[in-house]
């Protein structure tokens, strides 16, 4: 088996420890692995015949499977094309990409979650009426965290927006319940192997680790399991 781990091109040089605390759990299960950097990829149209670069090099050579640690969908439908087994695959991450359509999957679903509404909305009384006050203000295809915001006034409000022209906003319920803290399951097929609490290093409000929050291994109820199964599949 072969196995290709894609990072952004920033991990080459940050020093993160994640990349290499993926290869070595693949080499620990004598997986044949490369760490591979996103933006060194590039594809070319040759006539009607497209050609995968990584860097100046032509790939022939395919993996068994690509795990991508970030995004860029024609590359992941490149692979898929070719025969590798892709994770995330193109179709399930150009769903979750898009927040406010994976809210209106999982509604159809009938599992709970926050309420809801489309950045089109743009009337703050009628947002903070729905929602409630504060509620919550984030990019639609945004990622780590970044351009989340926990909006408690009007003024607040269209700040954020006219500093943030050329981004699609959706907006949620605000549960403070959970206020610094959520969980990250992870599936593999229909099990799931693992789950994470992540929880903030302050009082920030969200639990993002790349925001400095903390991930503490744990487990949680069989319902809730069963859920995230049913919403994976879905997605």
């Amino acid at each position: 088996m072969k196995l290709w781990i894609i990072y952004p091109k920033r991990f080459e040089t940050n020093g993160s420890k994640s990349p290499y605390k993926m290869l070595k759990a693949a080499m620990e299960n004598n997986i044949c692995s490369e760490i591979m950097y996103l933006e060194y990829f590039r594809i070319v149209k040759e006539g009607k015949t497209e050609i995968l670069y990584y860097k100046e090099n032509i790939v022939k050579d395919y993996p068994t499977l690509v795990i991508f640690r970030c995004y860029k969908e024609d590359v992941m439908k490149y692979f898929e094309e070719k025969g590798s087994k892709v994770v995330n695959g193109f179709n399930g991450t150009h769903t979750i990409r898009d927040k406010y359509k994976t809210h209106l999957l999982i509604e159809k679903l009938g599992i709970k979650q926050p309420k809801f509404l489309n950045g089109s909305v743009n009337d703050f009384d009628y947002i903070s009426k729905y929602l409630g006050i504060p509620f919550v203000m984030k990019n639609n295809t945004g990622a780590k965290g970044e351009n989340v915001y926990l909006v408690k006034s009007k003024q607040e409000y269209e700040n954020i927006l006219n500093n943030h022209l050329n981004i699609n906003f959706m907006y949620q319920e605000y549960i403070k319940e959970s206020k610094g803290s959520d969980y990250r399951l992870y599936i593999v097929g229909d099990e799931v192997v693992g789950c994470v609490n992540r929880v903030s290093a302050d009082d920030d409000f969200r639990a993002n680790i790349s925001q400095g929050g903390k991930g503490l291994a744990c487990d949680l109820p069989h319902d809730i399991k069963m859920q995230s199964l049913l919403i994976a599949k879905t997605l």
